[in-house]
């Protein structure tokens, strides 16, 4: 047993009896989660707007919105801090950062699964799986969630003073340059047959 943050137990087991089952069909559902997710709030919308010459902050602003407003009925509000929605913004604009770095859509599907699955874990008291278990989550997820969102928020700033950096910078505006004049490029193609 180890106490987390007020009287939160957390228990760290071994792996329950019948674990391979729910383990399966929890990989796979956040496999699938993650990949449509990211497919769609980083790779169309945010890479669509970035085209239309929203730039880079806006871009990530607008789709870690939709990216949070698509998760509003995902949640149990008697359970979920109305903070937590604003966390999922944070983790949004993350991801467009990460995606925008990397110029790989698979790490954040990657990092949207890991996300995902320790989420998983972790926050179920019931889960089928084992390895931890916060014994009374419930009674206190509303100060959980807003205790993420905060170490969210202190990521978010860290991560947009590292983005000042030369390196990170210029890596930002290259992606954003090569997708703007990918668009560009297209049209002039279209135009032209």
């Amino acid at each position: 047993f180890a106490t987390a943050f007020y009287d939160i137990p957390i228990v760290f087991g071994g792996l329950k009896k019948g674990f391979v089952k729910p383990l399966y069909e929890l990989i796979l559902t956040v496999t699938l989660i993650g990949f449509w997710e990211e497919f769609f709030f980083r790779g169309l919308i945010y890479n669509t707007l970035l085209r239309n010459n929203f730039g880079f902050h806006l871009s990530a602003l607008i789709s870690s919105i939709l990216f949070s407003i698509i998760h509003w009925s995902s949640y149990d509000m008697a359970q979920t801090s109305c903070f937590w929605y604003i966390g999922i913004v944070f983790i949004g604009y993350l991801l467009a950062f990460i995606y925008t770095i990397t110029g790989s859509i698979w790490s954040v599907v990657s990092f949207h699964f890991m996300w995902n699955f320790v989420a998983a874990l972790s926050i179920d008291q019931e889960n089928e799986i084992g390895l931890i278990e916060f014994s009374n989550y419930t009674e206190y997820s509303k100060t959980f969630d807003n205790i993420v969102v905060v170490i969210l928020g202190i990521v978010l700033v860290i991560m947009l003073l590292l983005s000042r950096q030369k390196l990170i910078l210029d890596k930002v505006n290259l992606y954003v340059i090569k997708i703007t004049t990918a668009n560009k490029t297209q049209n002039h193609t279209q135009n032209r047959g």
